[in-house]
């Protein structure tokens, strides 16, 4: 509808099963997209084992330190 904020998703980070390794890929890619075009948007489960396991070796690493993990309404509130 015109008017109201959206904004395209660039991954799903556990639709399909995908294990912590691939996720973390997921989250380097998407890091990667962001810096060439400013943000992208990826979503996770935040219930799912892998989802989050993935997330803190990908925090712990540092990785998280180039980017600023927001919630999606941070986002759209911008549009």
């Amino acid at each position: 509808r015109e008017g109201v904020p959206h904004a395209e998703v660039f991954r799903v980070l556990d639709d399909e099963d995908q294990s912590p390794f691939t996720i973390r890929r997921y989250l380097d890619r998407a890091v990667f997209q962001a810096s060439q075009i400013g943000e992208v948007i990826v979503f996770g489960d935040a219930t799912n084992d892998a989802t989050m396991e993935a997330l803190e070796m990908w925090r712990s690493a540092g990785r998280a330190d180039q980017v600023a993990v927001v919630p999606v309404s941070a986002i759209l509130l911008t549009r």
